[in-house]
């Protein structure tokens, strides 16, 4: 199974990370998210950790990296359903109220603009 997964609907472009979130692939997962974050449809992206097992500090930086960048941009971003690893990682850093985290895709689908 690939690390990750880039998939888009509409305003929607959404990543799903599967195992280890960590140094390993994060280089690969920046370069090729950047052209669905350039592109003029997404509006919202959502970072589904439900299947991540670890996340190192480079997940954790390209998290907040990416979270900032889109909000700069008026652009929203989520994290959906942390995995309760992923849960545990982002409140030992104290960034789980940096994050909008979102329990379930109905979540997701009413915060979308439509």
């Amino acid at each position: 199974m690939e690390p990750f997964r880039i998939t888009s609907d509409g305003p929607l472009v959404r990543v799903e990370i599967h195992g280890e979130f960590s140094l390993e692939f994060t280089d690969m997962l920046k370069r090729q998210l950047e052209p669905w974050l350039d592109s003029k449809s997404c509006q919202a992206v959502a970072i589904d950790l439900s299947e991540t097992t670890f996340m190192d500090s480079s997940g954790i930086g390209f998290l907040v990296a990416k979270a900032s960048r889109l909000r700069s941009e008026g652009k929203a971003f989520y994290l959906l359903k942390p995995s309760p690893k992923v849960r545990r990682i982002l409140s030992l850093v104290k960034l789980e109220r940096f994050f909008t985290s979102l329990d379930n895709d109905e979540e997701l689908d009413k915060l979308l603009p439509h």
